[in-house]
């Protein structure tokens, strides 16, 4: 479910709410980062970019509600977001750049080990032993 939900419905915020522990009410909601839920679901009156049912609309909502897209945040700001696009667009490319930036980091240590230390390398031989 990372990759894809195949759920119809939006299991995921449930699923969240259930292994944290937060009540239904508390104030939370799922951000939806690159692919926007209001692009294949209903918003107020707006309706979604393609039909209900058809392919284009299942493929946006299988990816758009996976959890590589959601993030946690209070409700208010979700809102918020909503009504501020180019903040939400900012919010996303923050996230996943920091995202990338601590995966290369991560590699990096785990790589610390298989490099040759400077101590062990060999030692220049002079140019008057020759």
């Amino acid at each position: 479910r990372f990759f894809w939900e195949d759920r119809r419905s939006f299991g995921m915020w449930r699923d969240f709410r259930k292994r944290w522990g937060i009540a239904k009410g508390s104030g939370w909601s799922m951000e939806h980062l690159i692919i926007k839920q209001r692009w294949y679901r209903t918003v107020g009156k707006k309706p979604p970019f393609f039909a209900y049912g058809t392919r284009m609309n299942r493929i946006m909502q299988g990816l758009g509600d996976a959890g590589w897209n959601v993030m946690p945040v209070k409700g208010w700001f979700n809102t918020w977001l909503y009504h501020n696009t180019g903040v939400s667009w900012a919010l996303s490319g923050g996230v996943y750049a920091g995202g990338g930036y601590g995966l290369y980091k991560l590699w990096d240590y785990a790589l610390e080990p298989l490099r040759d230390p400077p101590a062990t390398a060999p030692a220049p031989v002079p140019p008057a032993a020759r």
